[in-house]
């Protein structure tokens, strides 16, 4: 028998030429219902996917809910945005999207003092992957400022739970590359702000500092067809962090341009991100309201 070669295999980090795109729609009043269709990137091993979401938010002069249905891309790695390629057998795998649910409600419950809630409920699936559920919950309370032109500055308290069903955060074949921790417990110290409404130009923006309880379970080797071989349980607790600004500018009554920047400290990974962005209005707008940065609190 010839003898025993190894193989060799440089993992992919980067990937050129992709694209995707989507298209939102969103008609705003008290009662505001809003609609958007995309794909995942093309280009990359696997097909596009399409994802969107369909949701309705009411408000009052106290607060708001929202409820609203929605399929998404994981992002968190190659594996689970686009997918790779496996070097034994050559099969392509990966390209994870999240379908589900969530609701969330805000609320002025006393003079200065708001509460938030949330709650989702996702199933994840990938091509070759091993499917996966997840749950998650926040709760906040924050205290408002007035401060000449801004609409608010809150300091408050925020805790977090999430969990799932598997552990895919692994790159051998079936896993989906993904963090996915048996349960994340997080508590923050969280300040936010809005600038004035109604203007050419908005901006908002948070900063938090918190703690962090992360377990992650132990998982098979090759999830679709467990051979005894496990990678092992993972427990963390850390300091958290994260800044993050957006705004945004009426160029003209029916164009708007807009950007965010985002950097977050985390127990498995750090995060950095940048974009901008353009948006037509069917409707001339002589100014600017927090809803065209994605913000729901009245």
């Amino acid at each position: 028998a010839p003898p025993a070669t190894k193989y060799s295999y440089t993992p992919t980090t980067s990937l050129n030429n992709l694209w995707d795109f989507s298209v939102h729609f969103e008609y705003q009043d008290w009662v505001t219902w809003y609609v958007t269709f995309g794909i995942t990137p093309s280009g990359g091993p696997l097909n596009s996917k399409p994802i969107g979401n369909i949701g309705m938010i009411y408000r009052d002069e106290k607060g708001y809910v929202q409820a609203e249905l929605y399929s998404k891309a994981v992002k968190d790695s190659i594996l689970s945005y686009v997918g790779n390629t496996d070097p034994y057998s050559g099969e392509d795998w990966g390209g994870v999207t999240e379908s589900g649910g969530r609701i969330s409600f805000f609320r002025s419950i006393a003079p200065k003092w708001t509460i938030f809630l949330n709650g989702s409920y996702g199933y994840l699936d990938g091509t070759d992957v091993k499917t996966n559920t997840h749950l998650s919950g926040t709760a906040a309370i924050a205290y408002e400022f007035t401060v000449k032109n801004f609409e608010y500055i809150t300091v408050g308290l925020a805790g977090s739970y999430e969990t799932y069903d598997n552990n895919q955060n692994h790159f051998t074949y079936g896993n989906g590359g993904y963090f996915s921790p048996e349960y994340l417990a997080q508590a923050l110290l969280q300040g936010q702000y809005l600038t004035e409404e109604g203007k050419r130009w908005i901006s908002a923006g948070t900063l938090g500092l918190g703690v962090q309880s992360n377990t992650q379970a132990a998982s098979p080797y090759f999830p679709l067809d467990p051979d005894g071989r496990n990678f092992e349980s993972e427990d963390s607790s850390t300091v958290i962090g994260l800044i993050a600004a957006q705004g945004a500018y009426l160029i003209s009554p029916n164009w708007l341009i807009g950007g965010q920047v985002g950097y977050a400290v985390t127990a498995d990974y750090n995060e950095g991100s940048i974009g901008l962005y353009v948006r037509y209005f069917f409707e001339p707008r002589n100014g600017l309201l927090r809803t065209d940065l994605g913000l729901d609190r009245p």
